[in-house]
């Protein structure tokens, strides 16, 4: 019977070490402790069965070989013990390292038990009656397991507040299962049931903890999860040892999705991190959607890579096909820029959201890019408040008409300001910034009420002012309610909607669909008109703009500047091709960031209806804004 428990005793104990080491695994101290632990099992579960066999055929083996069974056989058991009891206080200390005296003080009590075990008398026979003795070397085994079982206990006790439930529960599991194989051991010399003891051990570790399938990512192949990657920075902000923390971002991964479908992003992801292996030699982690991590010790690696051409390298699909890809290598030096897991991961979550200034392929996080980061939090902060607060403010740039020779119209325009610290916020930083926090349709119906109170107290349409233009975002622009709570704000102030000129971006009007063709028929039923802004930067065409019933085609400056280059010819090929089209459909033009009296000239010349721009007047308040007015009316 005893031979048949250290059979399956070691099949379970294979099994488990064959599923562990195939799989790819978290190298964590205590994840290193359960490896040496597992290893020994294994060899103690050979050992037993070894000394058992010679046990059993005492007369026909050599004296020698039946001593150094035992040895084994008890010397291996002491060393399960010893790693179990480090393994466990591993698992349940803050500070996952031992200074050296903690360490010799840990392993002493096995140190002393193989020294008794090599030296000591082991005496083992068998009685008339089957019990096994093993002499005075027994005894000492079971005074080691009493000082493990109650130093586990007293540390299992001392740290309960920190230490997590799975983790508690494994633990006073480890220590009721050696209490339960010692008293029984004792009480009946027969059982030789420590093989299986320890099995069972293992394999409840390896599910509660160690289970290679909870820190692994479905997604990537080789690549360890997000919730691994916190686990190995935990360990090594608490070490509180120098490293890097590099991040392969996929910038334009959602482009990728909708041409060549998720799984080729994420075997991009999986070819980038084999790349960066090879220089890197640390695991990777998928930690976002679209971006892996690697937590690297030396930073010679981390420099051969900035040196490196990675930045240029070319992508392809598992088909074979080349993708062009935007991504971001960034560096992280810790503790030096971030000393927490919290830190780090807020400002790897900054640099993977945010729309930083630098769009280098390879950023290294300095104080310059911290102080950013800094800048960018205190914008998030300022805008919540600003939506919350009505803290916004409304500029107005004039439009003027080169066939009236006065300002008809001007352009509504957003501004943020921090009077203390920031100062003031560009747009280009703050817009998007809203759509990310999904505030840009609060946002914009603070601009609508503003402008429409502004237009009421002011009574601007007596200097001449025909109407106003006024943004609408891609995320108002297919509101099904944006019609209604348009003219309800409206009402509110007694302004007629044929003052509105409602502008969209071309990128947002090819890409909203039926919902902005059912608002847009609404709204200019009810009077509103609308443009279509930034035209040349999209991808519109000559039907789309015939059916999407625009009232006004706004120009962008990236059409228009080329044209006075040195080289300018072919852009004003371009130019006169858009305002013949846009003129032959019967679409008024409005020619955005006019800033000299060359642009004015050659644009009235060929037909251009509205200048904005510079030349004429930059963005101003309401107040400056009237006095404007009522100087150019």
């Amino acid at each position: 019977m005893n031979l048949g428990i250290q059979i399956v005793s070691f099949g379970v104990m294979l099994t488990i070490a064959v599923i562990y080491f195939l799989n790819k695994h978290i190298k964590l101290l205590s994840t290193r402790i359960y490896t040496l632990y597992l290893s020994v099992s294994l060899f103690y579960s050979v050992f037993e069965g070894c000394a058992i066999y010679t046990l059993y055929h005492i007369d026909t083996i050599d004296p020698f070989i039946n001593r150094l069974a035992h040895q084994l056989f008890i010397g291996s058991l002491v060393l399960i013990l010893m790693f179990l009891f480090i393994y466990i206080d591993i698992l349940t200390r803050k500070q996952k390292r031992y200074k050296p005296i903690e360490l010799i003080i840990r392993i002493l009590p096995a140190l002393l038990s193989l020294v008794i075990t090599a030296f000591g008398r082991i005496d083992y026979h068998i009685g008339s009656d089957g019990r096994y003795s093993y002499g005075p070397v027994v005894s000492m085994l079971y005074a080691c397991l009493a000082v493990y079982v109650l130093w586990t206990i007293i540390t299992v006790i001392r740290r309960r507040k920190s230490v997590p439930s799975h983790i508690m529960f494994t633990a006073l599991c480890g220590i009721s299962g050696w209490i339960i194989i010692g008293i029984v051991q004792v009480f009946n010399p027969t059982w030789l049931i420590e093989s299986m003891g320890v099995s069972l051990m293992q394999l409840f570790i390896f599910l509660s903890v160690e289970n290679p399938h909870e820190y692994n990512d479905m997604d990537i192949s080789g690549a360890l999860n997000r919730h691994a990657f916190e686990m190995m920075l935990k360990e090594w902000c608490e070490n509180g040892k120098g490293f890097f923390v590099v991040t392969f971002t996929l910038a334009n991964s959602e482009l990728l999705k909708n041409s060549v479908g998720v799984s080729e992003v994420y075997n991009i992801l999986g070819w980038a991190a084999l790349k960066l292996t090879t220089v890197l030699r640390s695991d990777y982690y998928h930690t976002s959607d679209n971006s892996i991590s690697f937590i690297v010790k030396h930073k010679a690696c981390c420099e051969k890579l900035i040196r490196s051409d990675f930045d240029k390298t070319e992508f392809s699909t598992s088909a074979g096909v080349r993708v062009n890809t935007s991504f971001r290598l960034s560096f992280i030096e810790c503790p030096k820029c971030a000393d927490s897991v919290d830190k780090i991961t807020e400002l790897m979550t900054h640099i993977l959201g945010a729309k930083m200034r630098s769009e280098r392929s390879i950023l290294v996080v300095s104080e310059a890019v911290i102080d950013e980061i800094n800048y960018l939090s205190g914008v998030e902060r300022l805008l919540q408040y600003a939506v919350k607060n009505n803290g916004l403010e409304v500029y107005y740039q004039p439009i003027y008409s080169t066939t009236k020779k006065k300002f008809v119209s001007a352009e509504a325009l957003v501004r943020l300001k921090d009077r203390e610290t920031l100062g003031f916020i560009s747009p280009e930083i703050f817009i998007p910034m809203a759509e990310r926090m999904g505030l840009i349709s609060d946002l914009g119906n603070i601009v609508f009420e503003n402008v429409c109170r502004f237009a009421q107290q002011s009574n601007i349409k007596q200097y001449g002012l025909e109407y106003i233009e006024v943004n609408i975002s891609a995320v108002q622009s297919v509101d099904i309610s944006l019609p209604d709570r348009l003219l309800d704000c409206m009402s509110k102030y007694g302004i007629t909607s044929d003052f509105f000129n409602l502008e969209i971006t071309e990128t947002a009007a090819v890409e909203a669909g039926e919902l902005l063709d059912l608002n847009m028929s609404r709204l200019k039923t009810m009077g509103c008109g609308f443009s279509m802004d930034d035209f040349g930067t999209g991808y519109s065409n000559l039907s789309q703009m015939a059916n999407t019933g625009f009232d006004i085609i706004k120009l962008d400056k990236s059409l228009i500047w080329p044209c006075f280059d040195k080289n300018g010819e072919k852009p004003r090929t371009i130019l006169d091709s858009c305002i013949a089209m846009i003129n032959g459909l019967g679409i008024s033009i409005v020619a955005e960031g006019v800033e000299t009296k060359e642009q004015v000239d050659l644009l009235t010349s060929k037909g251009v209806e509205y200048l904005q721009g510079y030349y004429f007047a930059k963005p101003m308040n309401e107040h400056d804004y009237l006095n404007f007015l009522q100087n150019n009316c």
